[in-house]
């Protein structure tokens, strides 16, 4: 049997993560997407669904292939030379069609709308989108807020690119399983003083790292302020400029990028990290944040985040009763940090031309690679 039979089969079926963050369910798919680094947050909600049509109109359909056609044609291109594979047993080449990237049932846009060969939709919906359609109807009375982290899907949706995403989301997915087995063996340590009571997280990948002190009752219930995307862009920008000189693994380029409040693909990898945790009504400001890579974040939710949000949900009561104070020590993770900042480098005058012209380079190279690829740029 090939890989692609193989991955034609619905039993092969994605991993998906869905997190209780307190206010909302958030659900993603690990592993990242082949060639698409971006993500975005679907916001799901039943009654706009209601208002939008459900299947995409002949008249828009017609309307993108000929754009569809146009741009091809600029590339030198047909139709044609679209990416096709022989399914075994069937003697021809299944055709493409205008569809939404995920189902109808989760998203409605326009800019969802992907150029995809109709088997490659039919199994994807088998093997994921149904999944997620099933965990929203079991979860939706509890959560009114339910957001879906998705990636950007290039207009030109193959079968090769859903298999690679496949893979990597099963990668993704022993990588979690051995984290749950350190999650299941982090426990809470309940210290009862005088005045107040003080818990503490024990036997996590974070022990070693520094803490902060937050008050969980009595709780003052506040307004908190949510970023939106471009706002939470914005202030990723900032804290990378902020702390270009403190992150490990970052190229002395790099470095001089952030520090200078430019955007890269490299940054992509890094995540804000609330330490007084949003979902214990920690703000969202610069002040509050510090960048971790992806599986750093993904450790902490699920050794950290994760067993205290089960033992919160059956002690807040009986400790509330107490008419103590309750504190809670988080852990910080750091992990992406130096103690001490690198030195900012002092160039001559003909070392920052070069160092220039590579990045004119580079982004010239970005933009010649955007115009090739359909819906990129």
């Amino acid at each position: 049997m090939t890989i692609n039979e193989d991955f034609f089969d619905f039993r092969n079926q994605f991993f998906i993560l869905q997190e209780d963050r307190g206010s909302f369910l958030h659900i993603s798919i690990p592993g990242q997407i082949p060639n698409s680094p971006q993500m975005r947050t679907l916001y799901w909600t039943d009654p706009e669904l209601g208002t939008k049509p459900k299947f995409i109109s002949p008249k828009l359909k017609k309307q993108m292939k000929k754009e569809l056609i146009e741009f091809l044609k600029s590339q030198r291109k047909s139709l044609k030379h679209l990416p096709q594979r022989e399914i075994p047993g069937y003697k021809d080449n299944y055709s493409y069609d205008f569809q939404y990237a995920t189902t109808s049932s989760l998203c409605r846009d326009e800019q969802d709308i992907v150029y995809v060969r109709n088997d490659v939709q039919h199994h994807i919906r088998h093997a994921l989108w149904l999944q997620i359609e099933e965990i929203i109807a079991e979860k939706k009375e509890k959560f009114s807020d339910i957001r879906i982290e998705l990636p950007v899907f290039p207009k030109i949706v193959t079968d090769a690119f859903y298999r690679e995403w496949y893979e990597n989301n099963q990668r993704e997915m022993r990588f979690l399983t051995k984290t749950l087995e350190k999650s299941d063996k982090t426990f809470i340590e309940k210290i009862e003083k005088e005045d107040c009571f003080l818990l503490k997280l024990k036997n996590h990948p974070f022990s070693n790292q520094p803490v902060q002190r937050v008050q969980l009752i009595p709780t003052e219930q506040k307004n908190t302020i949510r970023l939106n995307n471009e706002e939470y862009k914005l202030l990723k920008t900032s804290v990378l400029k902020r702390d270009a000189r403190l992150l490990n693994s970052l190229t002395n380029r790099e470095r001089h990028w952030f520090s200078r409040g430019h955007k890269t693909d490299e940054a992509e990898n890094l995540h804000i990290h609330w330490i007084h945790w949003d979902l214990l009504n920690g703000p969202q400001t610069r002040k509050n944040a510090l960048l971790v890579t992806s599986d750093i974040q993904m450790k902490y939710r699920l050794t950290v985040e994760l067993p205290f949000l089960k033992y919160w949900e059956n002690y807040e009561t009986i400790l509330s009763r107490k008419g103590k104070p309750v504190f809670i020590d988080i852990p910080v993770p750091m992990n992406c940090y130096r103690q001490k900042p690198i030195q900012k480098e002092h160039l001559k005058p003909q070392e920052r031309r070069f160092i220039n012209r590579q990045e004119r380079h580079r982004l010239n190279l970005m933009t010649y690679q955007a115009g090739r690829t359909y819906g990129e740029g």
